[in-house]
């Protein structure tokens, strides 16, 4: 095989899906010219390829079994979403590696912004049916709302909010609808008046966000799965109850 001719310098190239700087020589008197060595990556395969003539519909099953995806299978729903966003996000941060953080952070929090939204919004619904309240299902996209409506809730069974669990939670949602209020910020560069949606964020580590999102969905996730077992336990007694009286 013919050796890789040597681009010019300053130059930047396409190599599958990473952009591919060879010299930053250009970008000496630009700030942040130190960051840009971190686009220095060789070409990796994705393993994404697909073996065989692709399907003729877009949602259809494929020869490579490990890859289909069975949707009807009458999975939990929210557990489907939840988990789907944040395994997604999670894969992500493990991947960062062979990635550009400055283009992996933003798929990266919005997918983690989303799965605590979706977790916010089935603890809501968890604790209202074990509170015998309506079960209808929580609206918008305000983390800050979302988080006050579970909070009182859950304060209303009895889960103690002086845990500090809980005034960690209140910090992260609070940074995290400071940077993106309403669920826009990343997803779209720019918003409606073509201003900077990101406009006070600089800089972050994207490992630690992740850590920090791992952090509060986990002990979301830890509220909803006890509401699951009282529930549970509650519907096993009403049932058993039932069986005795002989209906």
């Amino acid at each position: 095989m013919a050796a890789e001719e040597a681009p010019e310098a300053g130059c930047a190239r396409i190599c599958g899906s990473v952009l591919y700087y060879e010299n930053h020589s250009h970008y000496e008197n630009h700030s942040p010219a130190p960051q840009l060595t971190r686009y220095h990556l060789r070409h990796q395969s994705r393993g994404d390829e697909v073996s065989g003539p692709l399907p003729q519909s877009l949602f259809s099953l494929g020869p490579d079994e490990a890859s289909n995806a069975y949707l009807s299978w009458g999975l939990d729903a929210w557990e489907s979403y939840i988990s789907g966003y944040r395994d997604a996000a999670r894969s992500l941060v493990r991947d960062l590696e062979s990635l550009v953080p400055e283009w992996a952070f933003y798929p990266i929090a919005f997918l983690y912004r989303h799965c605590l939204e979706l977790q916010l919004k089935s603890l809501i619904v968890n604790t209202n049916q074990f509170l015998g309240l309506s079960a209808a299902q929580p609206h918008g996209h305000d983390l800050k709302q979302l988080w006050t409506d579970a909070r009182t809730l859950l304060t209303q069974i009895g889960f103690n909010a002086t845990d500090p669990s809980f005034a960690r939670a209140d910090q992260t949602i609070q940074e995290l609808t400071a940077a993106d209020p309403s669920g826009q910020s990343f997803r779209y560069a720019m918003d409606t008046k073509g201003l900077p949606t990101l406009g006070g964020v600089g800089e972050v580590n994207v490992r630690a966000f992740g850590a920090r999102m791992d952090e509060l969905v986990d002990f979301l996730l830890g509220q909803n799965e006890a509401l699951h077992v009282e529930i549970q336990a509650r519907e096993e007694a009403d049932d058993e109850a039932l069986w005795l009286s002989g209906y």
